[in-house]
């Protein structure tokens, strides 16, 4: 067994946020236990939502997940517990260019067998679960972000409150969806954040285009194909936080952010096709 911290010193973010949660925690701390050999993790409790998606994600790793390290237990009984690095930290890349190929590289062999480990376990977990031919259907994944949990709303407990159509969201991702079908594109407007995460990994793997407003479900964008296309919406920021972008150039996606005026906000189906095209 070991306990696995995670990092608050690195940068903003928060472990009960998704992209912060993937990136910065779960999947450094699942690389750590494959290379060294532990089957038994312990975690800091990551809230409910991502509670639940940590326990999916060992299972796929084949790590029997330990209960929580309460808030309260002090790091290093028995010895230090390990801080995960922050994976997260170089995906973000505030304001500054896009990794060079170098980088790419590197941050790709970082990453590259546990990311084949839990493609292949998502897989036949679908398959066995009878999901997997969906998502094979499936062309375009329009985003519908998931309702806000009690979780994190005022006075819910998240340290960083408000979560998915709280913040922002496309409002009209049904009307998007059926534009495209008449257009012979396979589309599916779907709260992907509702989907087990071995169905969140398949969806996006399969799809060869995913569209929606920025946000942590764009933190999948590590399970998609090369030459695949994502289209992430989003108002101008004082520091943009290129999280999805860098994931997209270090995967060989084809990105566009196009500039909206407001977080909540209505695309022309026709517009949306035209990003797709380009």
């Amino acid at each position: 067994m070991i306990q696995l911290r995670y990092d608050t010193t690195a940068l903003e973010g928060s472990k009960e946020h998704y992209f912060h949660f993937l990136h910065g925690y779960l999947l450094p701390g699942l690389s750590l236990c494959l290379k060294a050999g532990f089957q038994r993790a312990r975690f800091e409790d990551c809230g409910p939502l991502m509670n639940l998606r940590l326990h999916e994600a060992c299972r796929l790793a084949a790590i029997e997940a330990g209960p929580p390290i309460a808030d309260d237990t002090a790091p290093g009984q028995g010895g230090d517990d390990p801080v995960m690095p922050r994976w997260d930290k170089p995906l973000l890349r505030y304001n500054k260019p896009m990794p060079d190929l170098r980088q790419r590289w590197a941050y790709r062999s970082q990453v590259g067998r546990l990311r084949a480990r839990l493609l292949r376990a998502a897989r036949r977990d679908c398959r066995d679960r009878g999901s997997l031919a969906t998502w094979k259907s499936i062309d375009v994944l329009v985003i519908e972000r998931s309702p806000e949990h009690a979780f994190y709303q005022a006075g819910g407990g998240a340290s960083i409150p408000t979560y998915g159509r709280g913040r922002r969201a496309l409002q009209n991702t049904d009307e998007i969806a059926a534009h495209l079908g008449t257009r012979g594109r396979s589309a599916l407007a779907i709260d992907i954040g509702s989907l087990p995460l071995s169905d969140q990994i398949m969806a996006f793997h399969n799809a060869s285009a995913v569209v929606g407003v920025r946000g942590a479900e764009f933190a999948n964008l590590i399970w998609m194909r090369r030459r695949s296309r994502a289209v992430m919406f989003s108002t101008p920021v004082r520091a943009r936080n290129n999280g999805a972008c860098t994931l997209a150039d270090i995967y060989g996606i084809r990105f566009v952010s196009p500039e909206v005026e407001t977080d909540f906000i209505s695309i022309n189906p026709k517009a949306v096709e035209a990003y797709l095209g380009q």
